[in-house]
């Protein structure tokens, strides 16, 4: 079955990628565990996984929270409130940096270039990657650090069925 799930494919799409990104967290929640229990919590993570990656870093740190604070028998919950959230997330982060942020500098970044100014592409590729890279640090932070909270407070504010909405 493993090796069914390790070839690349338009059937998981981003699944390798998220597996291989979690893989330093279940080795430190795992490093004490017999190797059975260490293949379960990576095979769990080689279902279908497709999101935006911004917002995705946010998905993978409230995924590493629930390995971390569930016992075994609730480890699947973890897997569905994972596709759970990358639908909505996907749509948020696509529509706020993708369609929107990378086109404002790419505008920016543009003026100036049509200019002469070689500033352009460099102020372009700055003000994107710090966005970029600043939400993937943060997302995947305040995901691990809030957790099974934010699951909770989701439930309550009904916020998840907000993001789509919104998304």
């Amino acid at each position: 079955m493993m090796t069914r799930s390790l070839r690349f494919n338009y059937e998981k799409l981003q699944t390798l990628g998220f597996t291989y990104s979690i893989i330093p967290a279940l080795k430190r929640l795992y490093k004490d565990a017999d190797k059975e229990t260490r293949v379960r919590a990576m095979e769990r993570h080689l279902e279908f996984y497709n999101s935006q990656v911004n917002t995705g870093a946010l998905i993978m740190g409230v995924t590493a929270a629930l390995e971390e604070k569930t016992q075994e028998h609730e480890k699947e919950a973890g897997v569905s409130v994972k596709a759970g959230l990358m639908g909505p997330f996907a749509g948020l982060g696509d529509s706020l940096l993708k369609f929107t942020w990378l086109p404002i500098c790419g505008s920016i970044g543009a003026a100036f270039a049509f200019q002469g100014n070689i500033l352009g592409p460099i102020l372009m590729f700055l003000m994107f990657n710090a966005v970029n890279i600043g939400t993937r640090y943060y997302f995947i932070h305040y995901g691990y650090n809030k957790g099974v909270d934010l699951i909770e407070q989701s439930k309550k504010s009904n916020i998840i069925q907000r993001i789509t909405n919104m998304a």
